[in-house]
Parts: C-alpha cells; structure tokens; sequence
C-alpha cells in the first residue's frame, strides 16, 4: 500500500527491464528489411559497411548527449526537461503536445501498419485490399483492423501496471535481438557458400570511389527514400525521369528496362507520373497501366521541354498527374 512519502512516479524498472526498455527503442523492426534496402541503393558491400558505422557514430554521440543531459538534470520528462531549460517553457510546452498529437502517435501507427502489413503473409486474409466496411480512402480493411487491434491490446496491457508492460517489453525486445542473432548465425551455418564469399568479399568496394558521389550516396542509403512515404514499403520503386537522344520508341524500351532493373534488383513495384496533357504512350507501349489520378499540388512546375505547351495548369499553379505502375 502507497504511503504519502512514496507518492509521484513508481520506480519499478530493474536494470534488465531499462536495458531491454533502451534496447527495444534503439532497435527498430525496420533494422530487418533497412539493410536489404540499403544495400538495392548503394550495390556495394564496402559502402553498406559504411553506411551502419557512420550511422552507428551519430547514434552514439546522440546518445552520449543524452547521457549526459540525464546525469545533468535527473528529472522525470526527458526531451521535454532538457528543451524546457534549455529555451524556456514554451518551447517544452510545444513539444510535449507535439509528442502526444503527432511524433509517438504517427510512429505507433508505422510500426502497427508494418505489423498487419507482414501478418499478411502469413494470414492472407489480412489485406489493405480486404475491404469489411466502405472502400477506397473511406474504408476499413483487415489489415486496418489488425492494426487498430494491435495498438487497443498494448494500450490495454500497460495500463495494467509497469511490471506487466515492463514483461511485455522484454519478451519482445528479447525476441527481437534472438531473431537478429538467428539471422547471423543462419548467415554462417546455413548461408555459406562460395557464391556468397565471392560476391560479398571480391571488389569490397566496388561501384564505389573516394569522390562527393560516393558520400552522397551514404547520406541518401542513411536517411533518403527511393520513393514517397506513403509509397515506402521497401518493394515500390519510382521512375522520377527519361531521356532520350530522340530515337523511336527509345522511352518505351527505358521504362520496359526499368521494370526488368527494379524485378532484378528485388522491388515487386514501380510506378511513375505523367503531368496533364501528357498521353502517356510511352508507358502504355511498355505495358504500364494506369492506377490512379493525382490532382495539382503546388510542388508539380511545368516542364521546359517540347510538350510543354500541352500541359495546361490546374489549380493554384499545379499540374494534375497520372500515376502509372509497371505490370
């Protein structure tokens, strides 16, 4: 039973339950299909290794900053202390509530999208295209509900007490960390061949050199995306542009090429855009389909190229567009 000396926040975290805590926000699930990406972008074993040591030095500065933060103002709050006393009370204010409506929010329903999205494999009835109410943006989808179930039971399950929440926390952050450790030993035991030696170690840093390309490609493979964020399921590829010195059909057999890369390369889609006015035959010669019409946005300038007189504005200085996907 309470007493009015132990009133305030409960210290009931151990140091396995911390550890675990650090170590499950450390270790994201993305770190399973990241370096696959990753290694699609920079097609280079050295420059993979680069990206994870670069990446793992700001990880640990960030840290050691915190660290330090924490020893110098041991108070219970953390980010919102530190801007609190550092700028002023507004700027603590504002981020709290930024924490609360939109940061951990929008990061749980990430994580619980990614769950339902990969449960689906395994149970295919768990589908973005399973529809049980409605369709289209104004739907429910079991894939949707999956998700929506998911945050409901952990919600449910930390509100039970620390100890209980604390429980949950490790059981998965230590199956997280088992499964990484499976992977690397399956990569020794059972993955070890002489075609994977060769490629992994011959030409260590192939496709790669000493120049601003290289370090731009690092920054890219560390915190780029290949395509938008709502697109950014690690198997879409998006075709930005084309060009061409003017042959026939030469664009139809780019975009053709570019479907072949991105099935090579272990993408299962790739889309692209047309700007109004723009027929598409190029797309419709190579096989793409249409699956979508985007209206303007103020991002979308029209083009200094041939057809741009073809291309009329709609809206406030936007460009309605096309959305194409290879099939």
């Amino acid at each position: 039973m309470a007493t009015p000396s132990q009133s305030g926040l409960v210290k009931g975290l151990g140091l396995v339950d911390s550890t675990t805590l650090v170590m499950g926000s450390m270790i994201g699930s993305g770190v399973f299909i990241v370096a696959a990406d990753i290694s699609r972008q920079v097609q280079s074993p050295g420059l993979l290794i680069m990206t994870w040591v670069v990446t793992a030095i700001l990880t640990l500065i960030a840290a050691l900053s915190y660290g330090e933060l924490a020893a110098a103002m041991p108070h219970a709050g953390g980010q919102y202390i530190y801007l609190r006393e550092a700028f002023g009370p507004m700027y603590g204010f504002l981020y709290g509530w930024t924490l609360f409506m939109v940061i951990q929010t929008g990061t749980i329903a990430a994580v619980v999208v990614a769950f339902a999205k990969y449960a689906g494999v395994f149970l295919p009835w768990i589908s973005a295209q399973n529809y049980l109410i409605g369709s289209g943006k104004i739907g429910l989808t079991t894939q949707q509900l999956v998700a929506i179930g998911i945050i409901v039971l952990l919600t449910a399950i930390n509100t039970r007490g620390i100890r209980t929440g604390a429980m949950v926390q490790n059981v998965f952050t230590f199956a997280k960390v088992g499964a990484l450790l499976g992977l690397v030993l399956c990569g020794f035991l059972v993955g070890r061949n002489s075609e994977a030696i060769a490629s992994n170690f011959t030409g260590f840093m192939r496709n790669a050199d000493w120049g601003f390309t290289t370090i731009r490609l690092v920054g890219v493979a560390m915190v780029g995306r290949h395509v938008a964020r709502h697109y950014d399921d690690g198997h879409t590829l998006e075709v930005n542009r084309t060009c061409t010195d003017g042959t026939p059909n030469a664009n139809s057999a780019l975009y053709a090429a570019a479907w072949r890369a991105a099935k090579a390369l272990g993408y299962q889609r790739l889309i692209t855009y047309t700007q109004a006015g723009e027929s598409g035959s190029s797309l419709t010669g190579a096989g793409w389909r249409i699956v979508a019409e985007r209206p303007a946005r103020e991002s979308w300038a029209a083009s200094s190229v041939k057809l741009a007189h073809l291309r009329h504005p709609v809206g406030a200085g936007g460009i309605a567009r096309t959305l194409w996907e290879a099939s």
